[in-house]
């Protein structure tokens, strides 16, 4: 028998697994096949990886849905707290007092 591909490879390793008969020839080339073996092995790696990060994307049980309204008030909040830090920033830079400060940082 000729070497696996990866469509077959992957129909191994993936959720349809229990759907291919134990006994077929598939699995008995990968008994006795160290290439296949070897690039089986691998997607099973990267197989474990995408559902390691793809679980690590399912929201948490304090991430509940907000109504439009709160959400909307939230992100309204969280823009002008944001405003009033920036316009802190820039009263800072602007002061006279700190400009000499500014003028030797570019100078550097």
């Amino acid at each position: 028998m000729s070497h696996l591909n990866d469509e077959e490879l992957r129909k191994l390793v993936g959720p349809d697994r229990e759907a291919i008969d134990p006994d077929s020839a598939q699995f008995a080339h990968l008994a006795g096949c160290a290439d296949c073996g070897r690039r089986m092995d691998l997607l099973q790696q990267r197989a474990s990886w995408i559902e390691a990060r793809m679980s690590s994307l399912e929201p948490e049980p304090s991430d509940a849905l907000l109504s439009a309204d709160d959400a909307y008030r939230q992100i309204t909040t969280r823009i002008a707290e944001s405003s009033k830090d920036a316009g802190l920033i820039q009263g800072i830079i602007r002061a006279p007092r700190y400009r000499p400060v500014f003028a030797g940082v570019i100078a550097l």
